[in-house]
């Protein structure tokens, strides 16, 4: 469904939260990979089906991601645009963590916020999937 839906639109880049992969999912399965693409993971931790984030970005694309995050189920890089630096996060966050690992993720996601903005990025875009209106 993926490709079919970039297909009509041709994407350069895209962001998937939720993605459930482990470790028997390789990155070079046929069913992973599409013509053009390179796919970056971020799974959830543990080797468990959950969570997790993937982007595929097109191989002609020169992106650099960046391994500055404290995020486990996050995906940072920065790309060029007009000449401009451009930075791109996307995360995931269970709503089933505790209040402890509530406030571990929110210290650790401002930390990460606190790097990418002393790099002084032009323009600098968080998505994801946040489960903000979790009891947390």
């Amino acid at each position: 469904m993926l490709e079919a839906y970039n297909a009509i639109h041709n994407f350069d880049i895209i962001c998937l939260s939720e993605t459930y992969f482990d470790s028997s999912f390789l990155s070079e399965n046929p069913s992973l990979s599409s013509d053009g693409y390179t796919l970056v993971r971020a799974d959830h931790p543990g080797n468990v089906k959950r969570g997790g984030v993937c982007v595929y970005h097109k191989n002609i694309l020169p992106i650099c991601f960046l391994n500055i995050s404290l995020l486990q189920e996050c995906l940072v890089f920065e790309f060029t645009l007009e000449k401009q630096k451009c930075i791109l996060m996307t995360l995931y966050r269970s709503p089933s963590q505790s209040n402890d690992e509530f406030d571990n993720f929110m210290t650790n996601f401002e930390l990460t916020l606190d790097v990418i903005n002393n790099m002084d990025p032009f323009l600098f875009i968080v998505l994801g999937d946040f489960n903000a209106n979790s009891c947390n």
